[in-house]
């Protein structure tokens, strides 16, 4: 919000870039009151102007707060466990979806200060909540190990699409296009792209020019060129203008290395 950026780092906790200026500023993992006490930051998800709510593989959630430089564990929901992995604030509710690893999906209102868990119970069949997005029309999805879900305000569960792969496979990611249209990243079945309810596959079988069904990210740049990070074969993009034909991106990136996160600067 002020343009500055965040960066979480697997093994030395989380960099902050201010944008303005030619610096970082590191907050390494310790165990001193108001320290960012985890060493592996996984996602984060502005809450109110300037308190930044982290999610960690290792020590549960941490709310920072900007204005007093401190990081404060966040211990309001009994049984969340230490192992975070994504977290999506609905605005418009005033409430914080935060997804783990072994314990389902929870939902906590910042009014009422209580959560509802939603574990083998409100259609999610799946310990482990990788994702977490709100497309244009407000739909709220999940990325599931057990597939993807979209949920359903009024009746208070989580649905299937109807897709036989989408609905059973273990999703990693999502991302939303300036077309409005939700890619969903697999582990084991390459990139699926939804739009107005049909669902396009692109994987090695498909013969797209994907090499490796195993994607993590992905993201759209200024050109609308979307890039697809992989697990085990480094960047792809696929290009608006031909959008049967995936290739291998032309940078000096290390063609077998892993792609975790993707954004554009100026």
């Amino acid at each position: 919000r002020e343009d500055n950026v965040w960066i979480g780092s697997y093994f030395g906790g989380v960099d902050y870039m201010l944008s303005r200026k030619s610096l970082f500023r590191h907050f390494h993992p310790e165990e001193s009151p108001g320290a960012l006490n985890a060493r592996i930051p996984r996602g984060m998800a502005e809450v109110d102007d300037g308190m930044l709510w982290i999610a960690t593989e290792d020590r549960g959630v941490f709310i920072y707060d900007s204005k007093t430089g401190r990081f404060e564990p966040f211990n309001g929901i009994e049984g969340l466990g230490t192992n975070i992995h994504s977290l999506y604030y609905d605005k418009q509710r005033r409430e914080v979806w935060i997804g783990t690893r072994f314990n389902g999906l929870f939902r906590y209102s910042l009014s009422t200060r209580k959560a509802v868990k939603y574990f083998y119970s409100h259609g999610i069949s799946s310990e482990g909540i990788f994702y977490i997005c709100q497309t244009y029309d407000g739909k709220m999805w999940v990325a599931t190990m057990d597939g993807l879900r979209w949920y359903d305000h009024e009746k208070d569960e989580f649905r299937k699409i109807g897709d036989n792969k989408l609905d059973n496979i273990f999703i990693y990611s999502l991302y939303e296009d300036r077309d409005k249209r939700l890619w969903v990243a697999t582990v084991t079945m390459g990139l699926f792209c939804i739009e107005k309810g049909k669902v396009k596959q692109y994987s090695k079988e498909t013969g797209c020019g994907l090499t490796d069904n195993y994607v993590i990210t992905v993201y759209e740049d200024s050109q609308r060129r979307l890039w697809i990070g992989t697990n085990n074969s480094g960047l792809f993009c696929l290009d608006g203008k031909a959008e049967n034909k995936v290739n291998h991106a032309s940078l000096e990136i290390p063609q077998q290395c892993t792609v975790c996160s993707i954004v554009e600067d100026n």
